[in-house]
């Protein structure tokens, strides 16, 4: 599933390069892409317990420059914990901190995950799905050149699920919610 994950991610930012090969002296609004991998520290809090849970994340955003120091996009990817997989989709509004090339950004995200569970699971009928999440990013971004920058990132993100498991008398089914503290480092390259 991972390959597949890292393969949908890399067919996006083709095809957001592919349009976005255009004539820069009539562009209105600047796109920007942006590709991240890095490390989850984080836990799942269930059941009035919290049990540390750490992963790898891949992330990839699209989006358009609404003015200089201004971003809005759309963010998609995989993230991969011991035993849950998601893969998130959603909308990201990002700001630069400075007028300069080198800057920081804050960022904050929204949107909806869809999970599942691929752990040892022994209970008849469990069932796991994701839900929505949000996240807030801060972002120190140095210019390799005029197209290309290079970021570290250092995110809290908040993953809502749901598990719940049927059995003959009663449906049984209860909220899992993931904190984590994201560190990866990117890539984002920009049209002028």
């Amino acid at each position: 599933m991972l390959k597949k994950g890292i393969l949908f991610i890399l067919i996006g930012f083709s095809t957001c390069g592919a349009m976005a090969q255009q004539e820069t002296d009539n562009v209105k609004f600047p796109d920007y892409q942006r590709l991240s991998v890095g490390y989850l520290f984080g836990g799942q809090i269930y059941n009035e317990t919290f049990t540390y849970t750490p992963g790898i994340d891949i992330k990839g955003t699209y989006g358009i420059k609404v003015s200089n120091r201004v971003g809005v996009g759309l963010g998609f990817g995989y993230y991969k914990l011991p035993q849950e997989r998601f893969i998130p989709i959603g909308l990201e509004v990002s700001g630069n901190t400075d007028k300069g090339e080198n800057t920081s950004v804050l960022s904050m995200q929204l949107g909806y995950a869809h999970g599942w569970y691929e752990g040892n699971n022994t209970i008849v009928g469990f069932n796991f799905q994701g839900g929505l999440h949000f996240a807030v990013e801060y972002t120190m971004q140095r210019k390799i050149n005029d197209a290309l920058s290079v970021q570290f990132n250092v995110a809290y993100r908040h993953q809502f699920a749901k598990m719940g498991f049927d059995t003959f008398t009663a449906n049984y089914s209860q909220m899992a919610n993931y904190d984590m503290l994201v560190l990866s480092l990117g890539i984002m390259r920009n049209t002028q």
